[in-house]
């Protein structure tokens, strides 16, 4: 397999968060699919000069258009899936800020403004690696780094 072949399956498996073997063959399985959709519209439709060739388009894009609307409808509930997991994210955030806000003491004004040049310094650093962290498609465990602990 070439190695761009195998990247844009290994994203395709990250993205539906499925095993690479699980991915390769839901997509085999798909492939399969359209075939027999193709083959059944081939042998319902009896190639007749142009008016057959666009029945039979018509017949291939009507099955095509059906797995789109399918995968469309998929990916929705995904992405709703993931809007609620944000929300609950973001409302765990709120809250933990909230309680922060509340246990701990008020600072000197002094205080106060060295805490949030600190602040901004050190969110700002750690937005920064974050955005990097999420370009290079996340944290990496190298195997060869781990040690097994001593039994």
């Amino acid at each position: 397999m070439p190695p761009e072949l195998y990247e844009r399956v290994l994203r395709d498996a990250a993205v539906r968060q499925a095993s690479l073997s699980r991915c390769i063959r839901d997509r085999l399985e798909l492939c399969y699919e359209i075939e027999a959709d193709w083959a059944d519209a081939l042998q319902a439709v009896p190639p007749a000069g142009k008016a057959g060739a666009a029945v039979l388009r018509h017949k291939i894009l009507d099955a095509m258009e059906e797995r789109l609307a399918a995968t469309l409808e998929q990916h929705a509930l995904r992405q709703q899936d993931a809007l609620g997991a944000l929300r609950r994210l973001e409302s765990m955030l709120d809250h933990l800020a909230l309680w922060l806000f509340v246990l701990l003491p008020a600072p000197r004004q002094r205080e106060m403004d060295a805490r949030q040049e600190a602040g901004r310094q050190s969110h700002g650093s750690w937005r920064l690696g974050a955005r990097r962290l999420f370009e290079d498609g996340g944290p990496r465990i190298d195997r060869a780094e781990r040690r097994e602990a001593p039994r």
